[in-house]
């Protein structure tokens, strides 16, 4: 059987992490789609590495409240994959200085980057890499480029 995972941020548990709430649109997903009523036993992830096995206890009309049962090993661990959509690698590069561990796929401007740009990224650190030839736009581009980099680092199974 599959686990229904609902996420919440790690605002939404209690301090003692006896409880947690969820968002109107989690709520509306457990109750309007998957039609999960009290009592029914689901998994909460809070983005940050934690996953939780839980019973609904309330659901009202914009949140759903869960009791935590336990707390178990993620089903998977969260990607260190970020995106960032631009139209400038000097504001891109800006926004992720402070993460050096992190991978992030940089997709760029109607007509490219400029040298420039380019040669900005590589003096910073960036290893800039590119699909060749292709044009893209820049939706589509985004996809091919998380889809590649998330085959390259074992994402994808």
């Amino acid at each position: 059987m599959t686990r229904r995972r609902f996420y919440a941020p790690p605002v939404a548990f209690a301090a003692d992490e006896k409880s947690a709430t969820l968002s109107l649109e989690e709520t509306r997903h457990l109750r309007d789609v998957l039609r999960l009523h009290s009592g029914d036993e689901i998994y909460v992830f809070d983005g940050a590495g934690r996953e939780f096995y839980c019973v609904v206890e309330i659901i009202a009309k914009d949140s759903t409240e869960l009791r935590l049962i336990s707390e178990v090993e993620p089903t998977r661990p969260e990607s260190p994959l970020h995106l960032t959509l631009g139209k400038s690698l000097a504001e891109a590069m800006n926004s992720f200085t402070a993460r050096p561990k992190e991978i992030v796929a940089v997709v760029g401007p109607e007509g490219g980057w400029t040298d420039a740009e380019i040669e900005l990224a590589r003096e910073s650190g960036w290893q800039v890499v590119s699909l060749g030839g292709r044009t893209l736009r820049a939706e589509t581009g985004a996809i091919v480029a998380v889809s590649l980099l998330q085959h390259r680092f074992g994402d994808l199974v």
